[in-house]
């Protein structure tokens, strides 16, 4: 219950470091959660989410069945991977 108070109170930051093909703009990327999917049960919640970046079609709709996330991307920097740097990734 802590956890999620602070998450809900936006005092948690998540830090995330990828690896992708393009660089990725910079700012607010909004998406949409199928709220249902993201209650735990006795497996410890869903193998997979679905997500959808055009919001739903009602405020209703949306209290109801989604959840409204939010990634902010403050920076992106390109880097060189080689496939001998002792590493399993092959690009």
């Amino acid at each position: 219950k802590v956890f999620s108070s602070l998450q809900r109170d936006r005092k948690i930051k998540k830090v995330y470091l990828t690896l992708t093909n393009k660089p990725v703009p910079i700012g607010l990327h909004v998406h949409w959660m199928w709220s249902p999917l993201l209650a735990r049960g006795e497996t410890a919640g869903p193998p997979c989410q679905f997500v959808s970046h055009t919001p739903p079609a009602s405020r209703r709709k949306a209290r109801q069945s989604w959840t409204r996330c939010v990634l902010e991307v403050t920076k992106s920097e390109p880097i060189n991977i080689h496939k001998y740097d002792g590493h399993t990734y092959d690009p």
